[in-house]
């Protein structure tokens, strides 16, 4: 109750344990699964941010220098 009186929260990642996310590492790896990612530069920054805003970004975006 005094958390709920008192307004706090409590918050943290949804990916699960440290045990769950140590075995999806090694299915990945034994797999041979890779991320996909798309790097972004700053001198386009602003056409970029449009293409993310569009919805029209597909899996893990990075900004370089």
């Amino acid at each position: 109750m005094p958390l709920l009186s008192s307004q706090r929260s409590f918050s943290g990642p949804p990916v699960g344990s440290p045990a769950t996310i140590g075995t999806i590492f090694d299915f990945a790896a034994h797999h041979g699964v890779e991320t996909v990612t798309k790097h972004l530069t700053m001198n386009r920054v602003n056409d970029d941010m449009d293409h993310l805003r569009s919805g029209k970004a597909r899996y893990r975006i990075a900004l370089d220098r």
